[in-house]
């Protein structure tokens, strides 16, 4: 039985175990959920701004730990995988994440492409390094 077990973990399909992932993340970062955050990074975490500005893992966690004293956010937010390639225990991830925000006045929508990569431990997934390729913001006016 256990056998079994372990032989399906192995088997399990990457793509939709880093899309569980992504999902993860949405749902943590909108409660203010720092260590579910936390815990889908790599210890050796990189974050690459669109201009090319490196955050280390450090830096990053302090932030995620600031967010975690917030309230939940009210930005809806989500990633998909656009393209996903594997090699051996990484994966490398264009993805999109896009975010909506909801004022009194207008609807705020970003977004933004990421190369991912995704390393595999024997815990699962973790998130290795972001860089940002591009990103967007279209401010909409609520009519009415």
């Amino acid at each position: 039985m256990v056998a079994l077990f372990a032989a399906l973990i192995l088997h399990a399909d990457p793509r939709m175990e880093i899309q569980r992932q992504y999902d993860r993340w949405s749902k943590a970062y909108m409660a203010r959920d720092a260590e579910t955050l936390i815990g889908i990074l790599s210890p050796d975490y990189v974050l690459v701004n669109v201009k090319k500005v490196a955050t280390s893992y450090d830096v990053y966690v302090a932030g995620l730990r600031l967010l975690g004293k917030s309230p939940p956010s009210t930005t809806k937010y989500s990633t998909a995988i656009k393209k996903l390639t594997l090699n051996g225990d990484e994966a490398e991830v264009v993805s999109i994440e896009t975010m909506s925000t909801t004022s009194s006045h207008s609807v705020t929508f970003h977004r933004h492409e990421y190369l991912d990569l995704w390393i595999h431990y024997d815990a699962g997934w973790r998130l290795r390094r972001t860089t940002t390729v591009r990103e967007s913001t279209e401010v909409k006016p609520i009519n009415g």
